[in-house]
């Protein structure tokens, strides 16, 4: 790749500019025939558009192909989000003409330094330079949905959906960037049922009792098994899956009998209050790759608050543990999710501890969405999870240690931006994070592109942090500013969780 960043100092735009003139780009050719044409790219706002973009793409290609590669200036770059425009634009040739050198021109003095600086390492290295705008991207939504600055928002809109805008209709090239960039699907989640016995306190989930069909589930399944890779999961949530276990049961077996019609590796992950967990559906999930989820809040006292029973009289402690005594008799992977407000962190030592007594091995420490954090309360989250990473020894010890904490290995944060997706009830499709406070706030219906209906392959969909956070933005916005506010700290929380832990680890080694 031939493509570089550099200061407007010294660079001289074209003087008396004729050539062939179109949006946002003028074509100079050479003073003799078989010299290097030029392209001078002098709006880079004007070739936002897609069929101006195409219009530079085929320019660049025609000329490449008739002589001498063509060189492309990008100039007109005033500040960041300039500069990311003439990224995304830079990548989008470099994806056609690979060979055509790249020129961006930028007013350094009003970019921040660290983004110059990281855009002007990554420019010979195509897929390190993506990664580095998606980082970008990121970073600047953050920064603008943090200032509440609608307008830019606006402007930076258009260029959150990277991938497409540099795949441009490439089914191909685009599930190629996706890799890239880690964010294809190797999942789905069916929400089974959104019937539940708990109103747990931080569940966002609005309950009623509607059922998914095994049509839809059906047709969601073969989008896993049309993707490319061999092995899938299909998760199963709600609501209370175990509320249908026949369902499940039924939707196990053809899942495992279309997977080996189709050479495919099938496994599964259950999301479960264990109130229903039983003996004989034990050992049914025995005989498959099965992992459960378990949702367990600590002590009885914090477990039981946290849980609101709909059924009166019924201890939705007491009746996990009993329930949790089936599962250990099976070889079935199973783990513990332990969810704390800012209310109930003062007991997570404690509520830890007591999770551990029982058994578990394998738990996540979950801060629960819609709720506010403080800087110091992220502080004392990581010691804890520090001090217990510490004391154990997980880190060099690996899978002989006692027991392992999710959020080292697997979590991914900010957890508000879950890109995962799920089909509904009503066979629509949705990604997690549109549920994420949608119990607790007023929200817009979101516009999602997918449905099940409508996609070839689960490769096919891909959602980057920046386009998840932008949803986000666009379904919980308010005029008010609070609502943006509580997202703001829930994904400044998920931030400073990330370094913050590494950090931690990291001192320790």
């Amino acid at each position: 790749m031939s493509a570089t960043l550099r200061s407007t100092d010294g660079w001289q735009a074209p003087a008396g500019v004729g050539g062939q003139r179109q949006a946002g780009f003028v074509t100079l050719p050479g003073r003799a025939p078989a010299s290097t044409a030029r392209i001078w790219v002098h709006d880079v706002t004007a070739l936002g558009g897609r069929e101006a973009r195409r219009a530079l793409g085929r320019e660049v290609a025609a000329l490449a192909r008739r002589g001498p590669l063509p060189t492309v200036d990008i100039s007109g770059v005033a500040d960041g989000d300039d500069l990311i425009a003439a990224i995304v634009l830079t990548l989008y040739l470099q994806f056609r003409v690979p060979a055509v050198p790249i020129q961006i021109v930028a007013d350094r003095e009003h970019i921040h330094a660290d983004v110059y600086r990281m855009f002007a390492a990554a420019m010979d290295n195509p897929g390190r330079l993506l990664r580095t705008l998606d980082h970008v991207v990121f970073a600047r939504l953050h920064y603008l949905v943090g200032e509440q600055d609608h307008r830019r928002i606006a402007r930076l809109a258009p260029l959150l959906s990277i991938i497409e805008i540099c795949a441009d209709g490439d089914a191909r090239l685009a599930r190629h960037l996706a890799e890239r960039l880690d964010v294809g699907k190797r999942n789905l989640q069916l929400m089974v049922t959104r019937r539940c016995q708990l109103r747990c306190v931080y569940c966002p989930v609005d309950k009623d009792d509607t059922d998914l069909s095994s049509a839809h589930a059906g047709r969601a399944i073969e989008l896993l098994l049309r993707g490319k890779r061999e092995r899938f999961r299909v998760d199963f949530a709600g609501g209370e899956p175990l509320l249908r276990k026949p369902w499940v049961r039924a939707m196990i077996e053809h899942t495992h009998r279309r997977a080996r019609q189709e050479g495919k590796q099938d496994s599964y992950y259950l999301v479960t209050n264990c109130l229903e967990l039983s003996e004989d559906f034990c050992q049914f999930l025995a005989n498959y790759d099965v992992e459960i989820e378990i949702s367990i809040d600590g002590t009885e006292a914090s477990h039981n608050r946290n849980k609101i029973t709909v059924e009166r009289g019924l201890n939705p402690y007491r009746r996990l543990v009993d329930n949790f005594a089936h599962l250990r008799r099976y070889d079935i992977g199973y783990n513990a999710v332990l969810v704390f407000t800012p209310e109930g962190f003062p007991a997570l030592r404690a509520d830890l501890e007591h999770v551990l007594s029982l058994g578990f091995r394998n738990i996540a420490i979950n801060y629960a969405i819609g709720c506010h954090f403080t800087a110091d309360l992220v502080h004392h989250y990581v010691d804890l999870i520090a001090d217990f990473v510490h004391r154990y020894d997980m880190l060099s010890r690996g899978a002989e240690a006692p027991f392992f904490i999710k959020n080292l290995r697997y979590k991914s944060e900010p957890t508000i931006l879950n890109s995962e997706l799920m089909v509904d009830t009503d066979g629509s499709l949705h990604l997690l994070s549109e549920w994420q406070l949608s119990k607790a706030l007023r929200h817009r219906e979101p516009s999602l592109r997918y449905t099940v209906e409508g996609l070839t392959s689960i490769d096919d969909v891909f959602f980057t942090k920046a386009q998840v956070y932008h949803l986000l933005y666009e379904v919980y916005r308010d005029e008010a500013g609070e609502t943006l506010a509580l997202i703001y700290n829930n994904v400044e929380t998920g931030l400073l969780v990330a370094r913050q832990l590494r950090q931690a680890l990291s001192a320790a080694t």
